[in-house]
Order: C-alpha cells, then structure tokens, then sequence
C-alpha cells in the first residue's frame, strides 16, 4: 500500500473529526493525482460523508484494486457500486458493509459485472435495502462469489 494510502486510510480513521468537505477533497486529490493507480487494497470505509463523485474519482483512478472497503459511507448510492463494477476489473472483495443507501442493484450490478471475473466476497452486512431475495439470487446464480449478510 502506498503511503498516500495509508494516510487516507489514516485519515478514515477519525473521520467523526474531519469535515466533509476535506474527506473529499483528500479522495479526490489522490485519485487525480494518479497516487493510487497502483493499489490494491484500499480501505475508505468509516468517510461517512464520502460520495458517489469521490468513490467514481477514485475507482476510475485503481484500476488494479483487489479489495475495496467502503464500508458504512452511508451517502453512497448504486451509482458508486455500479461504477466499481465498470472500472475494477481485478476486483476480488468489495465490502459495501452498513451502506445504507445501497439496493438490490448494487449486489446485482457487482455479481453480474462481466469485469469482475475474480470477484470472491461480497459483504452486504447492515445494507438495509439489499434483500434477503436479492442474496439468495445472486448466490444461486453465482456459487463462487461469498455473500457475506
């Protein structure tokens, strides 16, 4: 992980201490300047105030991820997941955990996403709107993929 990873994982961290404006603004800096192009694990979660334009800057910008963590950014929308699915090609794990805006769409867009060929884990804990229906479907229609609830 490079340093500038680390330190926005750091900066996850204490979130409840950084405005929202800097947790974005500290996403998006990094994605633009081509400082995780390299990663491939990258933990965000815990931004609660992270959005759908930062989580698409910096998918966009990874595109060798193997392991995401945005676990409880409760501004995310299916868009962020969809846009995962598009430009993570390598992905492997995707912890969408306590996303609370997060549907039934987002579990289909990513088990369905023709890139995510090596998608292993999908962990939906605490994703109120992602239906118990929607997890036994995509577990029948994709046995490889963990579906962690």
């Amino acid at each position: 992980m490079s340093v500038d990873a680390v330190a926005l994982t750091e900066a996850a961290k204490g979130a409840g201490s950084v405005d929202a404006l800097n947790e974005l603004a500290a996403v998006k800096d990094l994605a633009a300047q081509d400082k995780l192009v390299h990663n491939k694990f990258l933990s965000i979660g815990l931004f609660r105030q992270l959005t759908d334009d930062a989580v698409l800057a910096v998918v966009e910008g990874c595109p060798k991820l193997q392991s995401l963590s945005v676990a409880a950014c409760v501004k995310l929308t299916d868009k962020s997941i969809m846009a995962v699915g598009r430009s993570c090609p390598e992905l492997r794990e995707l912890v969408i955990a306590k996303c609370l805006r997060l549907s039934d769409a987002s579990l289909a867009t990513v088990a369905v996403a023709k890139n995510c060929v090596n998608l292993e884990v999908v962990d939906v804990s605490g994703c109120i709107e992602v239906t118990m229906d929607a997890v036994n479907d995509a577990a029948k229609m994709f046995p490889g993929i963990d579906i962690q609830t």
